[in-house]
């Protein structure tokens, strides 16, 4: 996040310097198309020159900072993709566990069923021969301790289950989360790059003054008023 804060500071920044290098353009454009006719007639141009070398090395400046800025969110988003990276490794990992944690409740599920068949088998026993009834109480106090302890196991693989599912949802989110980063990310370097030609084709006698670019909307009206 504080990388990101960084970028829209200088995104900001480099926008408002944009805007003065504008300015200074037009000015500068302005004087050029006053100091064209002393060019004709021989007389020196230095400033003709120094207000050239200075627009050249605002455009310089820019151009540097743009780069900075793009390098930086390059590297932002490899930092990203790296982290996304590993906790897709851990999520695979954690979902591997979560196989074999179902498969050892379903296990432990068919013992406790085998075990509640026993026992119902042996009070049926119990009850049809008399002579054994001792024994097969004992037996069925064996299983009945054998019950209660696949009980607990089924408890406890119950709670690794949800534990792990609850563990694989925040990794989930967190994956979306650095998705989310990442598209952001990206469209805010591809906006960088889309301003690298902002002043290529600038004719040499252009003046900046009296341009004014209308919006879709005042465009969408002045259409329907020269209808």
């Amino acid at each position: 996040m504080e990388h990101a804060e960084a970028i829209n500071t200088k995104e900001l920044e480099h926008k408002v310097e944009l805007a003065k290098v504008k300015n200074e353009l037009t000015e500068a454009y302005s004087q050029i198309s006053r100091l064209q006719p002393i060019a004709k007639s021989g007389k020196p141009t230095k400033k003709k020159k120094r207000l050239e070398q200075e627009a050249e090395k605002k455009r310089q400046e820019e151009e540097a900072e743009k780069q900075n800025l793009a390098d930086a969110a390059r590297r932002i988003v490899e930092k990203r993709e790296s982290k996304m990276a590993t906790y897709k490794s851990q999520l695979n990992a954690l979902q591997e566990k979560d196989t074999q944690a179902k498969e050892y409740f379903t296990k432990i599920q068919e013992e406790l069923e085998e075990a509640q068949a026993r026992i119902t088998t042996l009070d049926q026993a119990a009850s049809q021969h008399s002579g054994t009834i001792s024994e097969l109480k004992k037996k069925k106090a064996e299983f009945e301790r054998k019950y209660v302890g696949i009980s607990k196991q089924k408890e406890s693989a119950a709670q690794a289950f949800e534990k792990t599912n609850q563990t694989v949802s925040d990794l989930n989110c967190e994956v979306q989360d650095l998705k989310d980063q990442l598209c952001e990310n990206e469209s805010r370097n591809n906006a960088l790059e889309s301003r690298s030609d902002i002043f290529a084709g600038i004719p040499d006698d252009i003046n900046f003054s009296g341009i004014v670019r209308l919006s879709p909307e005042l465009e969408k009206s002045v259409e329907h008023c020269k209808q």
